[in-house]
């Protein structure tokens, strides 16, 4: 299948303060063909306590974006942002870091003085209440079509893009357990990727149940779903290991998301996965390659994940390892909006951008 990429841009970037850094974003489309973006920024670097989540609009299918504004605060360090529309709402998932996970990087890394202090200055100011309340994976969700959200729910399972509706109508959220230094308001689960049952209300959730440990030695995690016209959901996981391992492995299920095949080994260089199913019927796979040479990388598959095509190069411009999680929607002209973030010079912080590309017969 061919592709072309007309153009890429900026939807947020600051080269000024210190509240400059912005990182792994998801992009939907509205049922009015609206493009809503939102990722985790107003952070100081790639761990810190200071990040929330912020949210921009496109009405032209992703040529131009609306400036930023927030969606998510909690007193915690605020992560990712995974976005799903349905049942005439929009769902928000998010994560948060505990107090000593931040204290803990800041002393693994030898953060410069100044910023170490400004860090456990502003944590000492989170109270034991506020992050027993919001230490976890976090879910609100919007009856504004992404304009106000709700004061998040906290559960114990986490992932980056959001969650899958299912052909009966469930919502699923697809996650890895959450692990964190400190103690939450649920019981720890083993390692591995789970599935949790979501109401539409957002406030109701069924027991987490296994899809698969993480093989020995190694680490699944940051999955993501989707339904395939034939009803069967794809899924891809994250794996990881102290190798420089950072692949995906993917899995199918062929009854509702009631049970999973056995994880299989893409073989690619690269990771985490975000799948799009397009309204021609190709799947569309992206992901971030952080070895060299560093990429945004979409591969599509016409059968339904069974095999992909040659890497498609969507950016290739970052300066450094710290880059990814793309994510793909599909414009009302059927044309393709990927967002990711990265950075295009040394000492520039990482900036939320954006690929607007095409696939045809």
């Amino acid at each position: 299948m061919r592709h072309e990429i007309p153009d890429s841009g900026v939807i947020s970037r600051k080269f000024d303060g210190k509240f400059n850094y912005n990182a792994w974003p998801s992009v939907i489309t509205l049922p009015d063909g609206t493009l809503l973006c939102a990722w985790s920024g107003d952070r100081v670097q790639h761990i810190c306590p200071f990040g929330k989540v912020l949210a921009a609009r496109s009405t032209d299918g992703g040529k131009t974006w609306t400036p930023p504004y927030k969606i998510l605060d909690t007193p915690l360090d605020d992560r990712d942002a995974g976005l799903t529309a349905a049942n005439g709402k929009v769902y928000l998932t998010s994560f948060t870091n505990s107090r000593e996970m931040q204290k803990y990087y800041a002393e693994l890394y030898n953060f410069p003085p100044a910023e170490k202090a400004a860090n456990y200055g502003y944590l000492e100011r989170v109270s034991d209440e506020d992050e027993l309340r919001f230490l976890g994976a976090t879910l609100a969700v919007s009856n504004d079509n992404g304009y106000t959200f709700s004061t998040p729910e906290v559960l114990p399972v986490t992932t980056p893009h959001g969650l899958l509706k299912t052909k009966s109508g469930r919502l699923l959220m697809i996650g890895r357990a959450f692990d964190d230094r400190a103690k939450t308001a649920f019981p720890k689960l083993p390692e591995g990727i789970y599935s949790m049952e979501i109401g539409a209300d957002g406030k109701t959730f069924g027991a987490p149940r296994l899809i698969a440990e993480s093989p020995a030695g190694m680490l699944y995690c940051e999955p993501h779903a989707a339904l395939l016209p034939d009803d069967t959901i794809v899924l891809g996981i994250r794996l990881q290991g102290d190798n420089g391992l950072f692949t995906i492995h993917q899995c199918f299920s062929f009854d509702d998301g009631e049970t999973f095949t056995e994880p299989r080994p893409t073989g690619f260089d690269g990771s985490p996965p975000h799948y799009l199913v397009h309204s021609s019927g190709a799947l569309v796979l992206t992901y971030a390659r952080r070895n060299t040479p560093q990429a945004e990388i979409a591969r599509i598959s016409l059968d339904g994940g069974k095999t992909y095509g040659d890497e498609i190069i969507l950016s290739d411009l970052s300066s450094d390892w710290d880059l990814g999680y793309p994510c793909t929607a599909e414009a009302p002209d059927s044309s393709l909006v990927t967002v990711y973030y990265e950075k295009h010079a040394p000492g520039e912080k990482n900036a939320i951008r954006f690929t607007r590309w095409k696939i045809a017969d």
